[in-house]
């Protein structure tokens, strides 16, 4: 006997039937309780080799997960940090305007999104070797290994469940008093939890899911891995070979639709989720399941197999439709809606 689940074809068919977006993971930075200072001055932070710049115009801070973290320290990689300062020369520390005066490059490090401002050039931070700046007429670019900014001997290192911001500052002084510009980097190296449990309709190239979260505050999408195969949960997505995956978006109703590589009508689908974090750190995969693929059936097929006529004349909206399925329930109001306009203009 087959041992995948059994579908209310009918009222599973009609509930999907629409299913056009395709998931994808978002990733982005959060605003944290203590903010760069003057991040306008950073051009760009960026691990170099390994992440892309990111725009001073959009955000100063970068964010770096497992994954990110253990790439960084398998190629060695430096962060770089690029100080924009068209208005005075960082390339002498003497006073060059009458205004601003160059300080110098610190780093220090708080609790993520805790913590206070030190004032640098009096106690609090870590001096930037010289030997890790170049300073220009309207720029301070910093390259300073990932190794040396966390400490962190190994890639080994990045599994430590860990999470602080650890600042890049250049500080002047701007006339009147000592200011600054900060880049901050943000390990994130704590996985989210796993979803609690969840249920699927597959159809062959669409899926519905519904799911309960984990305990974790952070998630902002899911990893949708689903395979002909079955392949065993309790493990991280990128082990399980042979399988594709999707993204979808976490939502506040924990139900979301995406699209998925054409599937045969009839055969099993085995799927497993993982809670993926702003930063995109990934929870194991949930326990595996199997669902039956159905046929998509279209809006106005369903109606018409159920007594629906152009003039109205249906509607009735299942009783049996699954909790959760608003789609069905505003599709067959939608239908009745127009039943009962017809007649009305007829009448």
């Amino acid at each position: 006997m087959n041992n995948a689940r059994t579908v209310n074809q009918s009222t599973r068919q009609v509930a999907l039937c629409g299913v056009l977006v395709a998931g994808m993971m978002l990733v982005s930075a959060s605003a944290f309780a203590l903010d760069p200072k003057t991040s306008t001055r950073v051009d760009t932070v960026t691990i170099s080799d390994v992440y892309g710049e990111i725009s001073a115009d959009n955000d100063s801070t970068l964010l770096v997960g497992v994954e990110g973290c253990q790439r960084a320290m398998d190629a060695d990689a430096d962060i770089m940090v690029t100080f924009s300062t068209p208005d005075f020369d960082v390339s002498s520390n003497d006073m060059v305007t009458g205004v601003f005066y160059y300080h110098g490059v610190y780093t220090f490090e708080t609790g993520r999104g805790t913590g206070s401002s030190p004032t640098c050039t009096s106690s609090g931070c870590v001096d930037v070797s010289s030997d890790y700046i170049s300073r220009s007429s309207t720029q301070a670019v910093v390259n300073i290994p990932f190794k040396t900014l966390t400490g962190f001997t190994s890639a080994q290192d990045c599994l430590g469940e860990i999470e602080k911001d650890i600042f890049i500052r250049l500080q002047f002084y701007d006339g009147s008093s000592s200011d600054a510009a900060d880049a901050k980097v943000t390990l994130d190296l704590i996985r989210p939890e796993p979803l609690v449990s969840f249920d699927a309709v597959v159809t062959q190239d669409a899926m519905e899911l519904t799911w309960e979260p984990g305990s974790s505050n952070d998630v902002d999408s899911y990893r949708v891995v689903y395979s002909t195969e079955e392949f065993a949960g309790d493990d991280f997505a990128d082990n399980v070979s042979g399988a594709k995956s999707v993204y979808v978006n976490s939502t506040s109703t924990y139900t979301a639709s995406t699209s998925i590589a054409e599937q045969t009508p009839g055969t099993t689908l085995w799927i497993g989720v993982a809670s993926v974090d702003e930063v995109g750190n990934e929870s194991i995969l949930t326990a595996t399941q199997p669902f039956d693929v159905i046929e998509t059936v279209g809006y106005w097929e369903y109606y018409k197999q159920n007594g629906g006529e152009e003039t109205g004349g249906f509607c009735q909206v299942s009783s049996t439709a699954p909790q959760g399925k608003n789609t069905l329930l505003l599709v067959g109001l939608g239908l009745c809606m127009a039943g009962l306009v017809r007649r009305r203009k007829k009448s």
